[in-house]
């Protein structure tokens, strides 16, 4: 009887969307929106299939812009900002979400603006790490990831906050040396702790200043 199942607020892992798929059937929908501009996107089940990391297409009634650094439209496949226009904001608002829209006019997030890593002279997003790391190791549920300044060859490590599943066996030394023999250096996390439950706000987001703060690390906000 079960018919739809929506998700919103906080982002949907790819790993997460796959196994709801597979456990329950065509019944996940992703929505994308902010309290400002309202809902913006809507991934469909078979969007998710296709491709788990979506938020679909842009819903009717709303325009979204994605921004490159010189402030023109980005192209297909091109990381920029994501402006959106709609009633309640017809000027446009910056929602401060990094993103891209794909060739079929799917919407794609790949995470805050303010909390890009750049490491070894790469822009990497911590949502791209973290769905690697859960796809890659079964005894992680779920996880985040923040940067910590060092002065090595890469200018920060990478600080793994990450809950296991009931049932593991892992320890985080020994997650630590399966991260060494499956993960590329450059995404590779360098400290690890262990967690009963990610830091979220009451809308189910990460907050990921409260992980800089148990790192030791002063927030920027």
């Amino acid at each position: 009887s079960l018919r739809a199942i929506v998700c919103g607020s906080a982002p949907l892992s790819e790993a997460l969307a796959t196994r709801t798929l597979d456990t329950f059937g065509p019944v996940l929908f992703n929505l994308y929106g902010t309290s400002e501009s309202g809902l913006v996107s809507l991934a469909t089940p078979d969007d998710l299939r296709s491709s788990p990391r979506t938020v679909g297409r842009v819903l009717p009634g709303v325009t979204v812009r994605i921004v490159g650094t010189d402030g023109s439209d980005a192209a297909s496949g091109e990381v920029g900002r994501i402006v959106v226009y709609a009633r309640q904001v017809p000027e446009g608002f910056d929602t401060g979400d990094l993103g891209h829209r794909s060739d079929e006019g799917l919407l794609f997030l790949h995470g805050r603006a303010d909390d890009l890593i750049v490491r070894g002279g790469e822009n990497l997003f911590p949502q791209m790490i973290e769905d690697r790391v859960c796809a890659e190791f079964d005894s992680i549920r779920e996880c985040a990831v923040i940067a910590v300044p060092d002065d090595s060859e890469f200018g920060s490590e990478l600080h793994l906050f990450a809950v296991l599943t009931p049932d593991h066996r892992d320890t985080a030394e020994s997650l630590l040396r399966q991260f060494e023999e499956h993960l590329p250096r450059v995404i590779r996390p360098t400290r690890l702790t262990l967690v009963d439950a990610l830091p979220r706000n009451l809308s189910g987001e990460l907050v990921r200043r409260r992980l800089q703060s148990v790192a030791g690390l002063r927030s920027s906000s």
